[in-house]
């Protein structure tokens, strides 16, 4: 986990300054460091601008694959998200700034630099890629941890079934709200970069960006029955699952989106939950056998949770 989180930035960052310092002898002194919508209109001395791309990689991607490497101790699904976010927003950092000093080198006027337009667009690409990486080296949950043995609570409720009966619930966690603000966020966001002149692939790349994460958080299919919980969204990704053998009560509960989850969509909350929070109101909370729990919004949460006590309890009966 830590090799990820704060490994993977600081190596970034390290590879970063060693490539930029290299050049120093073909770079103009001062470089361009800054761009506005008449070209560049920033400098900085070349010595000194060649350690900036590793300092803010570093000091970006540490600061928050720290914070998110604590928060997955009691969190155990923010694990691989740490390394993923911590990885990707110092490798799109680092490319920004070594992409920025490679279209300088053998000018003698840094003023002469090109539009930065492409190695933004360029730089995304680089972030997912280095942000994939890092959810791929970090540590996922470890198998049977979250497991329990435990008899499901007297007090939990239940749906009655007869022995031998299948039972399925299926329902839906999607949040307008959450549409409104991607939606809303992408035009302001379009507009933004056209009128400081930016270039076709940055606000291409973006408004890409934007409908991607609209499609995978807008809407999650969640169902209940043999093997679980199961909450995938309707993109196929992502996607979530909690096998009987971990559930140790379900319930419902009451969710207040922005002031216990910080907003909508994939969220922590405080002793241990996470989960897919696409609005405030009724909820299943499904307590796991390491202490943390999944949290989901959707209608008809406490025939889920009924069910699900049912079935973790049938299944606990079948191994004894």
């Amino acid at each position: 986990m830590a090799l990820a989180a704060i490994g993977g930035p600081v190596l970034l960052a390290g590879i970063s300054v060693l490539v930029a310092r290299s050049w120093l002898p073909q770079l103009p002194d001062p470089v361009a460091t800054h761009w506005g919508p008449r070209g560049v209109d920033g400098f900085t001395a070349a010595g000194p601008a060649t350690w900036q791309a590793g300092a803010f990689s570093a000091g970006f991607g540490l600061l928050l694959g720290v914070l998110l490497w604590v928060a997955s101790i009691k969190v155990p699904y923010l694990r691989r998200g740490a390394g993923g976010l911590a990885c990707g927003m110092a490798g799109f950092i680092a490319f920004i700034g070594v992409g920025s000093l490679w279209m300088q080198r053998g000018l003698t006027d840094a003023r002469l630099a090109p539009d930065i337009g492409w190695v933004i667009g360029v730089g995304l690409l680089v972030g997912i890629g280095c942000g994939a990486l890092g959810a791929w080296l970090a540590p996922g949950q470890v198998p049977g941890a979250a497991e329990t043995h435990a008899a499901v609570p007297a007090g939990a409720p239940r749906l009655p079934l007869a022995p031998g009966e299948a039972a399925v619930c299926v329902g839906w966690a999607a949040s307008r709200t959450l549409v409104l603000i991607v939606g809303g966020s992408t035009v302001a966001a379009v507009v933004l970069l056209l009128a400081v002149g930016a270039g076709v692939v940055p606000v291409l790349f973006l408004t890409v960006t934007l409908v991607a994460l609209l499609v995978t958080m807008g809407a999650f299919r969640v169902v209940v029955g043999a093997d679980g919980l199961s909450v995938r969204s309707v993109a196929g990704w992502p996607r979530f699952r909690v096998p009987l053998s971990e559930v140790a009560q379900a319930g419902v509960i009451e969710v207040r989106a922005l002031a216990e989850y910080g907003g909508w969509g994939l969220r922590a909350g405080r002793a241990g939950r996470f989960g897919v929070i696409m609005r405030s109101g009724e909820a299943l909370e499904v307590a796991r056998g390491d202490g943390s729990a999944f949290v989901v919004t959707v209608d008809g949460a406490g025939e889920a949770a009924a069910l699900l006590n049912t079935l973790a309890e049938r299944a606990r009966a079948s191994v004894g």
